[in-house]
């Protein structure tokens, strides 16, 4: 019986380490597409978004292009990405064989007359146990609209609550 209990605490510790190093993987490599974004680094980023994703845009050098235009249209308003700060994932879930967690971020926007911050939720997506992550942004995936997550990420549709977004809030400088 002695032995039993041994074995499962050990269980138990083991389960607890291998979550909290996913976790931390999950954090460490949202915050590197974060950064692979604020340098312009697009290809980075695309590589760290979910297979799904890429292939809905069109392919890796679409996604490029599309981010590319995006960002230079921001640029010609005056709006550029001062800094984006990744928290601690959310509780890691196991959908099918993938983990899953949603990541929280704040994003500052430098935008004429001040900045805007914004907090928002990725969808963190590991296929190899927590050693590696892709994300998709949650804000296109509301309530309203669980037709266009159930069409990219079939696997996660009715299964993963996407936090409600709050609305940015502009702050003059």
């Amino acid at each position: 019986m002695k032995l039993l209990l041994v074995a499962f605490l050990v269980l138990l510790g083991t389960t607890h380490c291998i979550a909290q190093d996913a976790a931390a993987n999950a954090q460490l490599e949202a915050q590197k597409s974060a950064d692979a974004m604020l340098a312009g680094d697009y290809e980075k980023l695309v590589a760290y978004t979910p297979r799904q994703w890429v292939a809905a845009m069109g392919g890796k050098e679409a996604m490029v292009a599309i981010i590319k235009q995006g960002m230079d249209g921001m640029k010609a308003q005056a709006i550029t990405f001062q800094s984006v700060r990744v928290g601690d994932p959310g509780p890691i879930q196991k959908i099918g064989g993938e983990l899953i967690s949603l990541v929280p971020q704040k994003v500052t926007l430098k935008v004429p007359g001040g900045h805007m911050e914004s907090e928002a939720y990725l969808i963190g997506i590991s296929e190899d146990g927590g050693k590696t992550w892709v994300f998709a942004d949650s804000t296109g995936f509301t309530k309203e609209n669980e037709a266009k997550l159930a069409q990219i990420f079939p696997e996660l549709s009715g299964k993963l609550h996407i936090h409600e977004h709050k609305e940015p809030v502009f702050k003059v400088d």
